[in-house]
């Protein structure tokens, strides 16, 4: 029989739950490889020290087979025009102790999640990185999410902050790249990391702007929003808010066709030269943007 212990120590967990978006965003971005490898990963930004742990988190979710080969799973999600109802029910059937004691997910503290899964002290700190990434799992797959006229301004702030964060940590997976000579990769996160902190700035009402009268995006999350708000879009809003110059559109709009072709397989191989220099003008943009003030 399986201990509470056994089954706490057992759901998927990784280090640090920031990594989660940046896995999920890997799927959806990068062309399929024949099979996930430690180097695979450490070659997409992720730091070589904890790529095993998250080759083994892919696995348990369904993600990656035991070879290390993407599964139906990674295809579908990659693919889905609503990740969402991909992504769901792999968390329930993965997480299914959290969901079976019939928790208010939405309202749960840390506390009543890591009782759900059982007195694992003295592994406190392991009962907290589940929960941190279960969490994350469920922003990332839309469960328990809620009418946005129900959030706080807390909430946004909190989402503002994990775009920042996110930002940041993207660009460092496009320096990660570049050093490594995958051009291409690096292109994408740097876009990546600039759309997060465009995102970020525009907050206001809770994302009024970028939700729009959609009801399909009044209840999206903040992940949501990011992964499917597309970059001509954004950069229109950024103009309209007056949050970029008039006359830098046409630069942006050059620099997201050139992650689009980077992004999918087409003929484009950017050289070094050309990645420095992109990676170079998304941080001087980054940091016009940044001078903004953040509503």
């Amino acid at each position: 029989m399986v201990s509470d212990q056994e089954a706490a120590v057992n759901l998927p967990h990784v280090p640090d739950s920031s990594a989660i978006p940046r896995l999920l965003h890997l799927v959806e971005s990068s062309t399929r490889p024949a099979q996930v490898t430690a180097k695979h990963l450490a070659a997409n930004g992720f730091a070589a020290p904890e790529t095993k742990r998250l080759i083994k988190f892919l696995k348990a979710l369904g993600l990656l087979s035991g070879a290390g080969v993407p599964t139906d799973l990674w295809d579908a999600y990659r693919e889905a025009d609503d990740r969402t109802a991909v992504l769901s029910p792999a968390v329930h059937r993965t997480y299914e102790p959290l969901f079976a004691d019939g928790i208010d997910i939405a309202s749960a503290t840390d506390e009543e999640l890591i009782g759900a899964i059982g007195d694992i002290a003295p592994g406190r700190e392991v009962a907290q990185q589940v929960v941190d990434t279960f969490r994350a799992l469920c922003s990332a797959a839309g469960i328990a999410a809620t009418d946005t006229m129900g959030r706080s301004r807390r909430d946004v702030i909190d989402d503002v902050s994990r775009l920042m964060q996110f930002s940041v940590a993207e660009f460092e997976m496009a320096r990660g790249c570049l050093a490594q000579d995958h051009v291409r990769a690096a292109i994408v996160a740097a876009w990546s990391s600039y759309a997060a902190m465009a995102l970020a700035h525009l907050s206001a009402d809770d994302f009024a702007a970028v939700r729009g009268p959609s009801p399909r995006r009044s209840t999206m999350t903040i992940s949501e929003l990011a992964t499917r708000t597309p970059g001509r879009e954004l950069i229109d809003l950024l103009t309209r808010g007056e949050l970029i110059d008039p006359t830098d559109e046409p630069a942006l709009v050059e620099m997201l066709k050139l992650r689009n072709d980077c992004a999918y397989p087409t003929l484009t191989v950017p050289d070094r030269a050309e990645g420095i220099a992109y990676l170079n003008a998304i941080l001087t943009r980054s940091g016009l943007l940044a001078e903004k003030a953040l509503t």
